[in-house]
């Protein structure tokens, strides 16, 4: 979306419609606006960065279109291998 047509969103609210948008794009302009006031609100207080705040961040910017909604604000883990590559040296002409 457009900086114009965001704005017109956020403005008129759920009333406002964006000719050519889905109501997906619609929701994650809405989530991710009520995501940053709240960051702001945040910084504002000069709260610290917490884990808890970035799982909240993350459940606030993904609560409307997170399929299971349940699963809005839960951060997957990373898996790693424990094993390391072989290295193969480079030869010099």
């Amino acid at each position: 979306m457009s900086k114009y047509e965001t704005a017109v969103l956020l403005e008129g609210g759920l009333g406002a419609t964006i000719h050519g948008k889905t109501l997906k794009e619609t929701l994650e302009i809405i989530d991710l606006n009520d995501a940053y006031n709240y960051m702001m609100e945040l910084a504002t207080k000069k709260q610290p960065l917490t884990t808890t705040v970035i799982r909240d961040l993350n459940r606030i910017s993904t609560l409307e279109t997170m399929q299971p909604k349940t699963d809005a604000g839960n951060i997957g883990q990373l898996k790693f291998s424990h094993t390391v590559p072989p290295i193969i040296p480079m030869h010099h002409p």
